[in-house]
């Protein structure tokens, strides 16, 4: 009897445990359905600069986004720029690597090497449907007839001057510049605040006057793809740029030589609203706006903040949901008071915010200098800046950071600012170098 009574003892407590097993099983089997339906899809995102404005975006995104999330990806604790960007072009080489990258992670910041190979995605249907971005601004990033890269914001360089010069800008051309440099007695060209030796400030010249500037090209001719700096012209450049460049060896800043008539110009960066008010500020209110010589007349250059997708990426619409959220109005906004020195793509939220400049004031902030002493206050923008805002945008080319011809340039006109070489040599030898890379370019 107690042996039975033990049987049903055991039986009973079996039965429990199969049944408490049971019960286990189905709940983690639906808690694991649960944490299936609510995880979210990861997407890579490969930054060579990821600062504040990025982490931001990064960071709301993750938080609304139902279906997915960024993962970000730096160069490692040991891993220097160069090695960083070496490795992620050799995992894009491979068939591999993430499935955005921003594009301070491509090597020499440039996506064109990239477009070519067949790395990157073809971005035009995707920017139609985003939104309407200016023509230029989508241009930074164009290949051939193809767009290669999504821009989420933009900024423009040129020149600024205070005194009373006879330039008309369709006619400016790197001759008048030098004749109006020439006739003004003045000893620089353009006002540097830092240190260059005379080889940087040399280098300096040439590129402003356009000699090696992508976009402008002087001295190469993009059709027959042949070249002519073997020639009196370049040769008077050359000269001009040894004789007029400025070292930046002075105590005084770009401003005051610009002011005191030591320079004729200054570079400046437009890519806020308030670029007008530092501008204006450092110029005393006599500034007047000029871009860069070129053979069709004045030009500013445009470089774009841009993302570019890994074209073999296997979670391409949660790429393009994140480009859609980057360039939504409300982020597209928001970039502008949180990343300063960056004006928006989106053409309608620029327009938008350029008439909210002319009516609010929303920076209410000044910056300082060393001392403490007040640079520059906020003001309302005016419809003269306005004006020159679109003017400089309608009139700019694509301004990369690094080109191959600019660097065989820089190189072999080293000899030259240094007295090792005179200006027939050099010439001879950049004709040379630049020809043979435009032949391999055909």
């Amino acid at each position: 009897m107690i042996n039975n009574i033990r049987k049903l003892f055991l039986i009973a407590i079996l039965l429990l445990f199969a049944g408490c097993g049971q019960k286990n099983e189905t709940n983690i089997s639906d808690s694991t359905e649960i944490r299936m339906d609510t995880e979210k899809e990861k997407i890579t995102l490969c930054s060579g600069a990821y600062g504040n404005y990025l982490k931001n975006l990064v960071s709301a995104y993750n938080q609304e986004s139902k279906h997915y999330e960024i993962i970000v990806q730096t160069a490692g604790e040991n891993e220097d720029v160069q090695t960083f960007r070496t490795r992620i072009q050799a995992e894009l080489t491979a068939g591999k690597g993430v499935d955005l990258l921003d594009v301070y992670a491509l090597q020499n910041l440039d996506y064109i090497p990239y477009a070519q190979k067949g790395m990157l995605y073809e971005v035009s249907e995707l920017i139609q449907e985003i939104g309407e971005i200016p023509e230029n601004v989508k241009a930074c990033n164009q290949w051939e007839r193809g767009i290669y890269g999504v821009p989420t914001s933009f900024h423009m360089v040129g020149l600024t001057y205070v005194q009373d010069l006879d330039i008309l800008p369709k006619t400016w051309t790197a001759q008048e510049c030098m004749k109006v440099v020439e006739e003004s007695k003045a000893p620089y060209f353009c006002a540097r605040s830092k240190y260059m030796d005379a080889v940087d400030a040399g280098n300096y010249v040439l590129n402003l006057l356009g000699v090696g500037k992508q976009g402008i090209q002087l001295f190469i001719d993009e059709e027959t793809r042949t070249c002519s700096f073997d020639t009196p012209e370049f040769k008077k450049i050359l000269e001009f740029a040894k004789l007029h460049l400025d070292s930046g060896a002075t105590e005084n800043d770009s401003s005051e030589r610009l002011l005191n008539g030591e320079t004729i110009f200054s570079d400046i960066l437009v890519g806020s609203f308030r670029s007008f008010w530092e501008i204006s500020f450092r110029c005393q209110g006599r500034e007047q706006y000029i871009g860069y010589p070129s053979p069709n007349g004045e030009v500013y250059g445009i470089m774009a903040r841009s993302l570019f997708i890994n074209v073999r990426t296997e979670h391409l619409e949660g790429v393009k949901d994140f480009l859609r959220y980057a360039l939504s109005e409300k982020q597209q906004e928001k970039m502008v008071y949180e990343m300063d020195g960056y004006f928006p793509a989106r053409q309608d939220v620029l327009k938008r915010l350029w008439k909210e400049a002319e009516s609010e004031l929303r920076d209410t902030g000044y910056t300082t200098d060393l001392s403490g002493n007040k640079q520059y206050e906020p003001r309302l923008m005016t419809k003269e800046e306005e004006q020159i805002f679109w003017h400089m945008l309608d009139c700019s080319v694509p301004s990369s950071y690094m080109n191959v011809i600019n660097n065989i340039i820089c190189e072999e006109t080293a000899l030259f600012f240094t007295d090792k070489k005179d200006a027939d040599q050099v010439a001879s030898s950049i004709q040379s170098r630049v020809q043979n890379y435009l032949n391999e370019e055909k």
